[in-house]
């Protein structure tokens, strides 16, 4: 069995996992078959080893994150944001950026990617489109596909929304392998939100991954990364953490990217890497034989790839995230050079009948940003009984709508422009509905 095989029936074997209120459900099984199976398949190996429990949806908060925070002042935000899937209007705001909602207040139907936190920028400085979903803490996580080099700015992006403080452990790896712990962990208040330049414990890292290990009810944890080229901003993004994984899905990586892929464990990691076509998988070029070091870093270019997917499949968890640089106008002052573009696209979760947002709330909450020419993509990654597919899906048709039929993994590509030229972003699509999904959590001994 290929390792990409693998991931990819190990992955739907324990996609009940769920770490939301301190609880987690997990489905393990101790051997697969051979061939890569579909959910259904899948589901059907657990048997009747499993059950289902009611939880207290009451305490269970997700977090918003800031909008673009201004690089130069990390107490400022660079534009006010609007958030979309929330029956409320005004969530909470937390001391120090961001905000909370209540899982009651989320519209009936909606799913974790529909409560999105939305800002666009443009400008003589900064020209960026940010769409990043309020998610739940977590209590293990990555973040990686920022630099701390001369030039680059990153920033790490800690909330709790909880009602209790959390410690935060936080570790580094980079391109020649792991960095260690920060000194001491860090400690975010109740219902507040700091942010911190890893930079301070990480210098001079081209390719940077960080690991948050928290306590209590965990932490969300967002990454920005921006550069400047000279007096020339080079773009402006944002990416959520996520945990490591057996399998990592893009279904929408873009083009001229550069995949990051981090290997956590203390020892070296044989990973593959695939691009997905409409008639299948098969092994990147360049990637057939990747092993990655203990704790260490690596980039894959993506440049030049044909429409499709890329998966990443692994024996152990690893960490991925493709980031994309682009230009846009020529800029205002120094003559000869263009405003930088930046994107960070984060793998989207495997996922069970996964929500389309509406298109149209969408388009006119971003024209009243002040964007321009946009347009929308859906993207799938689909099991087949040949194997895994790409899948180009009509959007008018889903829009609002769940996706059906065998999808593993979806994203909504968005692209516009501003004032200062083009720009995009990529919304990886939910699963279940939420209150579902915190509300009866499966378990299997």
């Amino acid at each position: 069995m290929s390792k990409l095989s693998s991931a990819l029936w190990r992955g739907a074997a324990s996609i009940g996992v769920l770490g939301l209120g301190g609880l987690a459900a997990v489905a393990s099984v101790v051997s697969a078959p051979e061939g890569a199976q579909s959910l259904e398949q899948s589901a059907s190996a657990l048997g009747d080893s499993h059950y289902t429990v009611a939880v207290d949806t009451s305490e269970v908060t997700l977090a918003c994150p800031p909008t673009l925070v201004n690089p130069d002042d990390d107490a400022k935000e660079l534009v006010t944001s609007d958030l979309l899937g929330s029956t409320t209007s005004r969530p909470e705001s937390l001391a120090g950026g961001g905000s909370s909602v209540d899982l009651g207040a989320i519209r009936a139907g909606a799913s974790l990617p529909e409560v999105l936190v939305t800002a666009a920028v443009s400008g003589k400085e900064w020209n960026a489109l940010a769409a990043q979903p309020c998610v739940p803490p977590l209590t293990r996580q990555m973040l990686l596909g920022c630099a701390t080099t001369v030039g680059e700015d990153t920033l790490l992006i800690l909330t709790n929304p909880s009602s209790q403080p959390v410690k935060v452990s936080i570790a580094g790896f980079g391109g020649a392998g792991s960095l260690g712990e920060i000194a001491q962990p860090i400690v975010i208040p109740a219902r507040s939100t700091q942010i911190w330049r890893p930079a301070i414990w990480f210098p001079d890292q081209e390719r940077l991954a960080l690991s948050l290990h928290a306590s209590g009810f965990g932490v969300a944890a967002w990454l920005q990364s921006s550069g400047l080229d000279g007096e020339v901003t080079e773009g402006i993004a944002t990416v959520a953490g996520t945990a490591p994984s057996l399998l990592q899905l893009f279904p929408s990586p873009g083009t001229g990217s550069v995949l990051y892929l981090a290997n956590p464990s203390d020892d070296a990691l044989a990973v593959s890497v695939s691009l997905v076509e409409e008639n299948g998988a098969r092994p990147l070029g360049g990637t057939e034989d990747l092993v990655i070091d203990p704790g260490a870093v690596f980039s894959v270019s993506l440049a030049g790839i044909p429409k499709g997917g890329i998966a990443v499949g692994a024996d152990s968890p690893i960490a991925a995230v493709i980031a994309q640089q682009d230009q846009g106008n020529p800029h205002p002052v120094v003559s000869g050079q263009k405003i930088g573009t930046r994107s960070l696209i984060a793998p989207v979760a495997l996922a069970v009948d996964p929500w389309v947002p509406p298109v149209d709330e969408l388009q006119e909450t971003l024209t009243q940003q002040g964007l321009s020419d946009l347009s929308f993509t859906l993207d799938a990654l689909v099991q087949t009984d040949s194997g895994l597919e790409y899948r180009s899906e009509d959007l008018d048709r889903w829009s609002g709508k769940h996706l059906g039929g065998e999808t593993l993994a979806a994203a909504l590509t968005i692209q516009g422009k501003s004032a200062g030229g083009p720009v995009g972003a990529v919304v990886g699509l939910g699963s279940f509905p939420l209150a579902a999904t915190v509300r009866e959590v499966t378990l299997v001994p």
